[in-house]
């Protein structure tokens, strides 16, 4: 007997049946009504990732649909990354992760919480955070930040000592020291200077008694210090002063003709007798036009570079100031002519002529004889009259009579010429 084989199968039953007899070829149809769930029995071609759905009533039919997480179109499904298509509902702290037909959703470090809600963890306040015991935790969204203090340098989760005083980072006035602590730095103004170290301003050491200065110095304030000059007159380094002598090393101005007295921390300059000025500038003073009484009488006073001096007049002899006639004709000390008398007077002499001469007195020449020849011949018997006779009483009346005719005849000369002088003394010599 030939084999028959199933030729076609429906989903209610409908079974066909062929046989491949050389001998004969039938085909053997039987029809059942009754539905087959090709979904239960497997006989579908639904994807793995599908869902296979029986259709009921529909001769052989189902439907495949790819599960929640997959597309496609049942027979060929495809995961579905929700997480590159946003169709996910991680929250926006949170990281989605695909996975097969799926997603998850997981919450970001520095959050908690299911994935789809995430809230921010404050690992400041819970400790949570690695920042240095001298660093500043700063909680932000999802994390925090580690500043190092004021003071301090590094990345926050290790700080080390800033020494502002050695980067001159610090905030010191520049008239101040710079200390350098553990975080910090102290500031102290210099000496000469006040305030907080931030702030130094100069102490003015003059106007607060500060200084130490001598008494005959000057005190300077200078930027925080002072300085000490000792004033004029004294010498010294400021702290200690010594009055300079001017006079003594001719470091005065007073003038060549003063003299000099040192005081403390000066001089003073007084002109000297016979000099008038300011001890600085000294004129001569001319005494004997100041005083006309300066030298005694009878004498001259004569002004000398700082004083005068006193000479007897001529004709006088003494010191200046005592003053004496000079008998000229007793000291021989005059000029008269030989025929002439010296005659002394109160500072001085005269020269008169003797009878018979005239002249100036220091020069004098015989007068002319203008008598006749009778009161020649006269003369002349008279004359040795009296020679020969002696002293007679005759003799005294030839010289009366000769002295009165000679005054006559000086009284007629002088009528006619008023130049020529007669002397009114005639000398006669007697001889015995």
């Amino acid at each position: 007997m030939d084999r028959w084989r199933q030729l076609h199968r429906s989903r209610y039953g409908n079974i066909s049946y062929y046989s491949n007899s050389n001998r004969q070829r039938a085909q053997l149809h039987l029809y059942v009504d009754i539905n087959i769930d090709e979904c239960a029995v497997g006989e579908h071609n639904c994807h793995t990732d599908a869902t296979c759905s029986d259709i009921v009533g529909a001769d052989g039919s189902f439907q495949c649909s790819c599960n929640t997480g997959y597309s496609g179109d049942g027979v060929n499904c495809i995961n579905i990354d929700e997480c590159a298509t946003d169709m996910d509902n991680c929250a926006e702290q949170a990281t989605c992760n695909d996975n097969e037909g799926s997603f998850t959703c997981t919450c970001n470090n520095g959050y908690t919480g299911n994935g789809i809600r995430c809230d921010d963890i404050d690992e400041c306040a819970t400790d949570m955070d690695n920042c240095a015991e001298h660093a500043t935790c700063t909680d932000i969204e999802g994390s925090y930040s580690c500043n190092c203090d004021i003071g301090y340098t590094g990345d926050g989760t290790e700080c080390i000592d800033v020494n502002e005083c050695e980067l001159q980072v610090d905030s010191c006035d520049e008239n101040a020291n710079c200390t350098n602590i553990d975080g910090g730095h102290n500031c102290s103004c210099l000496p000469g200077y006040s305030g907080n170290g931030t702030y130094c301003y100069d102490i003015d050491e003059c106007t607060t008694d500060m200084d130490n200065c001598a008494q005959k110095a000057t005190c300077t304030n200078t930027d925080g210090s002072f300085s000490c000059m000792c004033s004029d007159g004294y010498t010294g380094y400021g702290v200690v002063c010594y009055d300079i002598d001017e006079c003594e090393n001719n470091s005065d101005s007073c003038d060549v003709n003063a003299d000099c007295n040192n005081t403390n921390g000066s001089f003073s300059c007084s002109c000297k007798r016979g000099y008038s000025g300011n001890g600085a500038t000294c004129t001569d003073v001319d005494e004997c036009l100041e005083t006309e009484s300066m030298c005694g009488m009878n004498s001259q006073c004569t002004n000398t570079e700082g004083s005068y001096m006193c000479t007897c007049s001529d004709g006088f002899t003494g010191n200046g100031s005592n003053c004496s006639d000079v008998d000229e004709c007793s000291g021989r000390s005059h000029d008269c002519s030989k025929n002439a008398e010296c005659l002394n007077i109160e500072g001085g002499y005269n020269c008169q002529c003797s009878t018979g001469y005239t002249g100036n007195g220091k020069v004098c020449e015989a007068l002319p004889d203008v008598r006749g020849p009778e009161e020649q011949k006269t003369g002349e018997n008279g004359s040795n009259l009296g020679l020969i006779s002696g002293v007679t009483v005759a003799g005294f009346l030839v010289v009366a009579t000769l002295l009165i005719i000679g005054f006559l005849c000086a009284l007629k000369i002088r009528k006619h010429s008023k130049s020529m002088k007669v002397p009114l003394s005639i000398n006669v010599a007697f001889e015995t």
